[in-house]
């Protein structure tokens, strides 16, 4: 929209632009995942230096090896796909503090069509 074409910075996730607590919250939401894990280590740590303090991000997660196969068969973007445990040692190693959502097979209602032979 020409009203905020101005406002818009294109930079990468994983090095933003902008000074140290420069935004009152943070959202990244689907876009995280698609990173490869260094990417994804390096955008959790941008958020966390760039936010006050709040933030909010989806990343792409599993609970079995199921689900793991079902959203990958799913996801077209999806690059780094971690067991929900994993997304928490990702958030201790990058210092991230604020909150998440696991976007999973199960939460997306994710199921194999049966197929019949006919």
């Amino acid at each position: 929209m020409d009203s905020v074409k101005q406002d818009v910075i294109l930079c990468p996730y994983e090095k933003l632009p902008f000074e140290d607590n420069s935004f009152d919250f943070v959202m990244a939401f689907a876009s995280v995942y698609m990173l490869h894990l260094g990417g994804v280590l390096d955008a959790l740590r941008e958020i966390q230096r760039v936010g006050k303090g709040k933030s909010y991000v989806t990343l792409g997660a599993y609970r079995t090896k199921e689900e793991k196969e079902l959203f990958l068969e799913w996801t077209l973007l999806g690059t780094t796909v971690l067991h929900e445990d994993e997304w928490l040692e990702v958030f201790k190693e990058t210092g991230y503090t604020g909150d998440y959502y696991f976007s999973t097979a199960r939460s997306l209602n994710l199921t194999r069509m049966n197929q019949s032979k006919g």
